[in-house]
Parts: structure tokens; sequence; C-alpha cells
């Protein structure tokens, strides 16, 4: 970029920082969706048994354990009395990006189709992601156009083509964790009443209970994150670190 270009379009140095910024946000994401898939399976696991055995003495009342598909080559087994949790169209979204990443992450689909279910452009290095490195967009080949308006126009497209994504993979994100949250705190209410609590003063009313105050309370959570509540959690993120936020929109 010449000085005289700098002159006339000093906000361009702004935009290949924005974009950057854009860019390393939606692979942070991306990463955090994907190693969810590990984490939610790590802990249903662990939390099977424990359910299994707080619901023991009741076996004869038929306590169900469901094979559910949470997403691509993602089948495990959950207790019924949460399996609701997972359902609900945020949260089955949620799983599902979660699968597909953890896929990509592994190298088992291709960059370009991990863009097109983030709805990220062909250009973005989507690849960057496995082992969670966060590296800064090529801009180069924007930054090198010969003139400032070109890099204008250029840069302002790239902010505009990773805005939108940054928000429903922060969304995705947010409603895996959540998602994480419940299972664990099935896992410690049900061990916590296992320990305290022996038959006949541990019921199946009261098991259940518990159950469903858990998906009531994870329903929402859930339902809580709405668009608007990401954006503030963004805006709260570019303000942390000063982020020139001009042509966002």
């Amino acid at each position: 970029m010449g000085l005289f270009d700098s002159l006339m379009y000093p906000d361009n140095g702004n935009r290949a920082n924005r974009t950057t910024e854009l860019a390393d946000d939606c692979r942070q994401f991306l990463f955090e969706i994907g190693d969810y898939r590990t984490k939610i399976d790590t802990a249903l696991a662990a939390s099977n048994p424990i359910i299994k055995e707080a619901y023991s003495p009741f076996e004869k009342d038929g306590v169900a354990f469901k094979p559910v598909t949470l997403g691509e080559n993602w089948a495990v087994e959950i207790f019924g009395g949460i399996s609701s949790i997972f359902v609900a169209t945020k949260a089955s979204q949620a799983v599902g990006y979660a699968a597909k990443i953890y896929l990509a992450q592994a190298g088992r689909i291709g960059e370009a189709a991990l863009a097109d279910l983030a709805g990220l452009p062909r250009w973005f290095e989507a690849s960057k992601i496995v082992g969670g490195a966060a590296a800064a967009v090529a801009v180069q080949s924007i930054v090198d156009a010969v003139e400032g308006a070109v890099q204008r126009d250029h840069l302002r497209d790239a902010i505009h083509s990773l805005y939108q994504p940054r928000i429903e993979l922060k969304k995705n994100e947010m409603v895996n964790a959540a998602l994480l949250e419940t299972v664990l705190a099935a896992t410690m209410a049900y061990q916590t009443l296992t320990d305290t609590l022996p038959p006949p003063l541990r019921t199946k009313e009261i098991l259940d209970k518990i159950a469903t105050n858990l998906v009531d309370k994870n329903h929402f959570n859930v339902n809580a994150i709405t668009d608007a509540f990401v954006l503030e959690q963004l805006a709260a993120l570019d303000r942390s670190r000063g982020s020139w936020t001009n042509e966002d929109t």
C-alpha cells in the first residue's frame, strides 16, 4: 500500500485488522464447537452408569436409556429422562455442528464443506482449526491490490462475509456449552443422591423430578441464547480488545 493510498484510505489498515480479527474469532469458535463433541461424549459416558446406579432399585419399572444419534458418526446412549435436551431445534443444530466440525478436525470432511456448513466464505482457511490454532487470515492478496479503493472494497466484503457466521458460530458454541453443563449437573445430582439417600428414602419419583428440573433449566438456558444475547457477548469481546467495528454492518 503506497503513501498516497494510505492518505486517501486511512482505514484500510483498520479494515485489514478487523478482517483478521473476525476470521480468528470464527476459527476459534469452530475449534471450541468441535471440542464440545468430545466433551459431551465423555460426559455422557461418565453420567450413564451413575444414573443407572441411582435407579438400580427400580429396574423393574423399566428405566429407559435411549440410543440417540446426535450428529454424523455420533451415536450415544442417553438416559431417557434428560434425552429431550438434545432434541430442541437449537440443541439439535448445535450438536450437529459439533459432530461435523469434529470430523473436519479429524480431516474427514473437506474444507469447502465446512465453510458451507458455517456460512463462511470459501477463502476462509477453516483447516487452521486443527489443533486449535487461530492463525491470522491471509489478507495479503487483498492488501496487495494496486489501488486503495480496491483494497477498501475487498476488505469491506471480507468483513461482511464474516460478520454473520461469527454470530452463528458463537451461538452454537454457547448452546453446546449449555448442553454439557446439563449433563455434568445430572452426573453430580444423581451421584449425590446415590451417596446420601439410600432406598426407601430415595424414590423413583425423586429421581424423575431431578430429571424434569434439569430439562426445564436446560430449556430455559438454551432459549436465552438469542441472537440479541449473542451480539451482546460479541460486543463485549470487541470492546475488551478495542476492536474497530465501524463497518461490521
